[in-house]
């Protein structure tokens, strides 16, 4: 799977629980820093503050969501 559906997938399922989230969200392209968010915890890079809560939000999901799974991040 293309890293961007796998970010679209990680918006509507709660990667933790694996169940829905409380919040259904609209499924749209992602910002430039949602990318390099996803990006950077994909890479086990550290996380720049500057970036929105949304691109917050995907890079504390992503690196859940591979905690989960057992891959070194």
């Amino acid at each position: 799977m293309e890293p961007v559906a796998a970010l679209s997938l990680l918006r509507e399922i709660d990667p933790v629980a694996g169940g829905p989230l409380s919040q259904v969200r609209t499924l749209r392209p992602l910002s430039f820093d949602e990318k390099k968010a996803a990006e950077a915890a994909f890479q086990g890079h550290p996380l720049n503050p500057v970036w929105s809560q949304t691109a917050l939000e995907i890079y504390f999901g992503v690196q859940a969501t591979l905690a989960a799974r057992g891959k070194r991040i």
